[in-house]
């Protein structure tokens, strides 16, 4: 089964850029069971759907760092990997008054 014209990429060769999504793991700097790292970010959940679906891991650290709010009222912090590299200058920012 061949490939339509907008599948194929240079020289006819399948088109692989971002066939998948980035993998996003989100920690905290202090454990809690009910703690969702979507409730850090403006816009939520589909802020890390967004992250999920850039080009980069960097665009994605972008999209993550900007929709960051920083710690909550009890000081915790969210940071992230993308595909397994650590990205934790969302530490820097400061706690939510």
């Amino acid at each position: 089964m061949g490939m339509g014209p907008a599948q194929q990429g240079k020289k006819g060769r399948p088109d692989m850029t971002n066939t998948a999504s980035l993998e996003i793991e989100f920690a905290f700097t202090e454990y809690d069971e009910h703690y969702n790292a979507a409730d850090w970010f403006k816009g939520g959940v589909q802020t890390i759907y967004e992250a999920e679906d850039a080009e980069t891991p960097e665009e994605a650290h972008k999209i993550l760092l900007e929709a960051y709010e920083g710690a909550d009222c009890e000081g915790v912090h969210v940071f992230w990997y993308i595909n397994g590299k650590a990205y934790k200058d969302s530490l820097k920012k400061p706690s939510v008054e």
